[in-house]
C-alpha cells in the first residue's frame, strides 16, 4: 500500500513516504503562522514535492497541539466535548474546533483543540485523509507493543513534549509539558517518576524529536539521563520512527 504519512504541528510539517522502497523523509518549518500564510505554505510545499499529484492510497495525518488530555469513556458520553475541553483548558484562544478520538479499546477519549486549516486545507486538497492527534497515534502504537515492562516515551518540540509512561500493558501517565532546554525535559520526567514510585523500577525510556525540532535536545536529554545513578539500569534510546511507525497502525 502507498501512503503518505504526516507529522503536523502549528510549528512545521514532516512527510514519510517510500521511494524506490526506501523511506523518503522531509521536515519544512513554518516561517510565517498566520492562517492563511501556513495554506499558502503547505501548498507550495505539496506542490514542490510533487505530493499533490501522487496517487497515494492513504495520507494519515497526525497533528500534534500541546493541549491535548485523556478522559474515561464514561465520562465521556456524560459531557460534551467543548464543556470538557473548557474544563480543562479555558477557552481556546482561535475559532478552530475542539475535535477528539476514541480509543475504545483502552476505554478513553483523547480530547484535543485543532485549527480550522488543518481540515479546511486537507479536506480540500487530499479528500481520503485521516487525521488523529499525534496522542492517540503514539498510544495505540506503544500498547500494541505488549508493554510489559515499564516505558516511558518523550516527544519533543520546540516549545513542548509530550510524555508518556506504560507498564504492563496499562497506561500510567500521559501530559505534555513546556520546555526550553534539555534540563526542562529531564527534570519533569525524573519528577513524574519520583511522584509514580517509579525510579527504582527497571526502565525504558525512549525519546524522539517532532518535526521540526532539531535532535540534538534529544541527545542532550539521552546523555544526562545515562549519567544520573539512579537510572544506570536504564535502557534510553533515540527513536527516529516512534509516531511514523505508530502513524502506520491506522492502514
Amino acid at each position: 500500500m502507498n501512503v503518505l504519512s504526516i507529522e503536523l504541528s502549528e510549528h512545521s510539517i514532516r512527510t514519510v513516504y517510500l521511494e524506490n522502497n526506501l523511506p523518503n523523509v522531509v521536515d519544512y518549518v513554518f516561517t510565517d503562522r498566520q492562517e492563511h500564510r501556513i495554506k499558502e505554505q503547505l501548498k507550495e510545499f505539496f506542490d514542490d514535492k510533487g505530493l499533490r499529484t501522487t496517487d497515494f492510497d492513504e495520507h494519515l495525518i497526525s497533528w500534534s497541539a500541546q493541549k491535548s488530555t485523556l478522559i474515561p469513556s464514561n465520562v465521556f458520553s456524560e459531557s460534551s466535548p467543548d464543556e470538557l475541553y473548557r474544563l480543562c483548558f479555558g477557552k481556546p484562544h482561535d475559532n478552530g474546533s475542539i475535535d477528539y478520538n476514541r480509543i475504545p479499546e483502552h476505554g478513553i477519549v483523547n480530547l484535543f483543540h485543532m485549527p480550522s486549516w488543518v481540515k479546511s486545507f486537507f479536506v480540500l486538497n487530499f479528500p481520503r485523509s485521516i487525521i488523529q492527534h499525534e496522542g492517540t497515534h503514539l498510544l495505540r502504537g506503544i500498547l500494541s507493543q505488549h508493554a510489559f515492562r515499564l516505558k516511558a516515551s518523550l516527544l519533543v518540540y520546540p516549545d513542548y513534549f509530550l510524555l508518556t509512561l506504560v507498564k504492563e500493558n496499562k497506561l500510567l501517565f500521559y501530559s505534555q509539558f513546556d520546555q526550553h532546554s534539555s534540563e526542562d525535559i529531564i527534570y519533569h520526567t525524573l519528577f513524574v517518576l519520583q511522584q509514580k514510585e517509579l525510579m527504582d523500577e527497571q526502565l525504558r525510556i525512549e525519546i524522539c524529536n517532532g518535526a521540526g525540532m532539531d535532535r540534538n535536545i534529544c541527545d542532550e536529554v539521552i546523555l544526562h539521563l545515562k549519567k544520573i545513578a539512579s537510572l544506570q539500569a536504564t535502557e534510553i534510546t533515540y527513536s527516529a520512527e516512534l509516531i511514523q511507525k505508530s502513524i502506520l497502525l491506522c492502514v
